[in-house]
């Protein structure tokens, strides 16, 4: 057996190398030996080869709509209204290409431009951030009879993480906030200083076949006012310690129907005896239906808001319940969007019931440099708002959105000054009312031009008490801007802001805002930003906090480089 294998064996070696040499010695080609040739070719003559180097015909591509992808909130003016508005505007915009960013900046009345920010990849499920700005002026403002020496000064940090599982993301943050500024010349209180942060812990998911999606988070908040105007002379530290949990639960009970549920719930203690505790819940069960053309949502807003009395109020001692007060409404958030072409829409809604917390966050937005009356709360609760408005793209590159709308608060909040006895500036709460209507129109061609407008006029009214409510409120705004790069290195952008006060009464009519601004960054190097922002070009004089001048003509001007 072995002697036959070896015959087999010595019988296929001789046939193999017999048929490589008559492969090597081949003088005729053959059908088998060229396309082993041609394969091996690098550069080979293939037949017919200037057909294959004939270009198609190439057809002009016809521009196309952008079709019309918008958030389900309907109109811009959909929650309650305050007068939010920057101090200090202008800020470049950190390339998302690299992980670290670096800017100093400086200008006249000593503003202040620092930024730094490193986000650090841990690979595909793993991402951390961290973040440091300060910004801030030091310098005269006019008050009409008098010049102040102000200063304010805005610092945040922060740290942020997320991880990705398979179906679920985490994220984890933290915060710091720090303002330093002084008040007004007369003040009860001449520095203030507000201390903010919070931790905050979410989980939502990312797989879209889970039979529930979510969204949850729940942050621990902590805030304090360095001292407190009190009418008795006592001008204590205020501190406020939150709970804030919030988050929405949804599914899918067909392809076009699903059901869901927000909640949101405030827990806040206060170490001032005159700050009452306070519990917050919100839950607004809603049904949502979609298809190519409809996206309608109905929901049901219901609230409880229980504050527990910290000062004896009760007419006997057996009266222990009444040191607790309860308040609970039902509401109603209904809003629908017609999609009656490929770039055009129309949308309306209607809602009651909204509760704005005014806590020390929100108040500092109306007006950081005034103080609560008494130490206490008073929350702003929306009756009624109704809007509708149409969305649309004509042309490429172009978008519009027409709106109009109606909406009436109970405890509008606003600022008063304490008018006879000091400079001092107080937060106070009448009912209003507001009719608007608006435009907004954009533009943008590539990343070369990019222009926007927008306009509002309001009507606002308010009981027989309230005229100091509006001498603020905007009557008219209207507010232009333009971004132009002509090359890759150099960016120019210009802006109009322009705000008309309501008459508020029997008082004079505030100033209107009036800020014409221009700026731009150069890229002499790679990485390399020169840039510079100058405001208020016509060194207008106006408000944009009760009692609190604007700066007149500003600029900051500085460096950014990216790494």
């Amino acid at each position: 057996m072995n002697m036959k294998r070896l015959s087999y064996a010595l019988l296929a070696a001789l046939t193999v190398s017999a048929a490589g040499a008559s492969a090597q010695t081949q003088p005729q080609d053959t059908t088998l030996n060229r396309t082993v040739v041609v394969e091996q070719e690098y550069a080979p003559d293939i037949t017919d080869a200037s057909k294959i180097n004939v270009l198609p015909q190439v057809e002009q591509p016809a521009p196309t709509r952008k079709a019309v992808k918008y958030d389900f909130a309907l109109a811009p003016a959909s929650r309650v209204p305050t007068p939010v508005m920057p101090v200090y505007a202008g800020r470049e915009t950190q390339p998302s290409i690299f992980p670290g960013y670096v800017r100093a900046g400086y200008g006249n009345r000593g503003n202040l431009d620092v930024r730094a920010a490193y986000r650090f990849d841990l690979g595909q499920r793993d991402k951390l951030g961290v973040s440091f700005d300060m910004e801030g002026m030091n310098g005269s403002l006019d008050l009409g009879a008098a010049d102040w020496d102000a200063h304010y000064y805005r610092t945040r940090a922060n740290v942020d993480y997320r991880h990705l599982f398979d179906k679920v993301s985490l994220g984890v943050a933290g915060n710091f906030g720090l303002n330093n500024f002084n008040l007004l010349p007369g003040a009860s209180v001449g520095k203030q200083k507000l201390t903010s942060g919070d931790v905050h812990l979410g989980v939502a998911s990312r797989d879209k076949d889970l039979p529930l999606q979510f969204d949850v988070e729940t942050n621990l908040m902590f805030y304090g006012r360095q001292r407190n105007v009190a009418f008795d002379g006592v001008y204590p530290d205020v501190r406020e310690t939150m709970l804030r949990t919030k988050g929405e639960v949804s599914g899918m009970l067909t392809d076009r129907r699903s059901i869901g549920l927000k909640f949101y719930m405030d827990n806040a203690f206060y170490n001032s005896s005159r700050t009452d505790d306070y519990t917050l819940i919100k839950l607004t069960p809603y049904y949502r239906y979609h298809n190519t053309r409809w996206n309608v949502q109905v929901g049901i807003p219901v609230g409880i808001l229980t504050k527990e009395y910290k000062e004896d109020e009760r007419e006997t001692e057996n009266d222990a319940w009444l040191n607790f007060a309860s308040t609970w409404w039902v509401g109603i958030d209904a809003q629908a969007q017609f999609k009656f072409s490929d770039s055009y829409l129309v949308y309306v809604g209607a809602s009651s019931g909204n509760m704005q917390m005014n806590d020390f966050r929100q108040l500092e937005e109306v007006n950081p440099y005034a103080n609560m009356y008494y130490g206490d709360f008073t929350h702003t609760y929306e009756v009624i708002h109704g809007r509708a408005g149409v969305k649309g793209s004509p042309v490429n590159n172009l978008w519009f959105n027409v709106f109009a709308g109606y909406q009436a608060l109970d405890d509008d909040i606003y600022v008063n000054a304490d008018l006879g006895k000091s400079s001092d500036l107080f937060f106070n709460y009448h009912d209003s009312e507001n009719a608007y209507v608006g435009a907004e129109l954009t533009y943008s061609y590539r990343d070369t031009y990019n222009f926007s407008a927008s306009g509002m006029w309001h009507s606002w009214t308010s009981d027989s008490y309230g005229d100091e409510l509006l001498y603020l409120k905007p009557s008219v705004e209207l507010h232009l801007q333009a971004d132009v790069r002509p090359v890759k290195a150099l960016s120019v952008n210009a802006g109009y802001h322009f705000i008309s006060r309501e008459k508020a009464g029997i008082l004079p009519k505030a100033a209107s805002v009036s800020n014409l601004y221009i700026g731009g960054s150069y890229e002499p190097f790679e990485h390399l930003d020169i840039y510079v922002r100058l405001d208020n070009l016509l060194n207008r004089h106006y408000q944009y906090y009760f009692g609190i001048p604007a700066q007149g003509f500003h600029f900051v001007g500085g460096v950014a480089f990216r790494f």
